[in-house]
């Protein structure tokens, strides 16, 4: 890539001839941290603007850990919800992602809240809302998420003027608050499927065995697509273990994680899945990769950085609460809908990656 090109040999031609910007310790930049706190200072000690990255494996991993594990809890929060109440599974989520900002490394941890939180604030509120109207209410829900599109720019001025570990320490902050109000005012009606069953009846439907296969499946076939063909095992082992998880779920658990009932329109759930996994595919490459893009290869200003991902946030926000909404208004023409949307995801990610000297 010509920029990427340039950009690094302009920094090796500054570095020659001995010019040094301080034009980020100037605004006050909290450059005089170590790598471990946040900062941008070097091995030898000296301050630069340019960041040392040596990632090793478990970094990586690390960085993964959250969308792994809200990966691997998703397939099971419903039938879970549906046995011991939505109102208990948000609490545990929301404790999860409360702890996981607490503990160091606690990533794995919050994204298991975070999955499990995220599918019970979507159900929650369908069930709440008239069939016509679900799309604007969960567009409504999914307009509160407003304040932290430019999640990107908020995190990059708290890292460089205090340091990372304030961003967790809000995180946590804010799913205390939400903790506490789940706990005070959240008490919706118990689930038919857990009526006139006692608690060890309840968990005795609970599909342990189906659970275990999927979230160690998933998690380890997702590890070993981001390691690399280098490493096989997970890869390998992770997909074994989803097929017998499937053979499981047809033949073997008396009551299954996946409804028999989904299986009366298996065209329609066919489609939807391959929908989900290839929005989803470019979802996550395009919050993982682009801010990361962005404070390597144009600049590492920390406003200049959040800036350049404003119109992600605000993109997938705005398309999920127009879609939603549409959905309730125009009853009936949901392949259009997701046709268009197919259509502008693809034209988004060609232009991207054709015209890279744009950021």
């Amino acid at each position: 890539m010509e920029l990427t090109n340039n950009f690094t040999q302009s920094q090796a031609d500054e570095k020659a001839s001995g010019h040094t910007d301080n034009s980020h310790d100037k605004q006050g930049y909290s450059h005089q941290e170590d790598v471990g706190s946040g900062g941008y200072a070097d091995e030898s000690g000296e301050q630069g603007s340019e960041p040392p990255f040596n990632l090793q494996p478990l970094d990586i991993l690390q960085v993964l850990a959250n969308l792994l594990a809200l990966a691997g809890v998703c397939p099971f929060v419903g039938s879970l919800s549906d046995l011991i109440g939505r109102r208990y599974v948000a609490l545990i989520g929301v404790t999860l992602i409360c702890i996981g900002m607490i503990v160091s490394s606690g990533m794995a941890i919050a994204g298991a809240g975070a999955g499990v939180n995220e599918l019970t604030a979507l159900a929650a509120t369908s069930e709440m809302a008239p069939t016509r109207q679900r799309g604007k209410y969960v567009a409504v829900l999914i307009f509160t998420i407003v304040p932290f599109c430019p999640s990107v720019l908020w995190a990059q001025l708290i890292a460089a003027h205090s340091g990372w570990r304030y961003v967790g320490a809000f995180c946590g902050a804010w799913n205390g608050f939400g903790l506490l109000i789940t706990a005070l005012f959240y008490y919706p009606p118990p689930r038919i499927n857990s009526e006139g069953l006692s608690p060890k009846e309840v968990m005795s439907r609970v599909d342990y065995v189906g659970g275990f296969l999927s979230i160690v499946g998933l998690i380890l076939f997702m590890a070993g697509m981001q390691w690399g063909a280098h490493v096989l095992v997970p890869l390998i082992l992770g997909f074994a273990l989803l097929v017998i998880f499937g053979v499981w779920e047809v033949y073997g658990a008396r009551y299954p994680i996946f409804p028999s009932r989904l299986k009366q329109e298996p065209r329609t759930l066919g489609l939807t899945l391959v929908i989900t996994f290839i929005s989803g595919a470019n979802f996550f490459s395009v919050i993982m990769f682009w801010p990361t893009q962005s404070f390597n290869v144009y600049g590492h200003d920390p406003v200049e950085v959040g800036v350049r991902s404003l119109p992600i946030g605000f993109g997938i926000m705005g398309g999920a609460c127009i879609t939603l909404w549409l959905l309730s208004l125009l009853r009936g023409h949901n392949k259009e809908l997701l046709i268009i949307s197919s259509i502008l995801m693809t034209a988004g990610s060609y232009i991207t990656n054709t015209y890279q000297h744009t950021p």
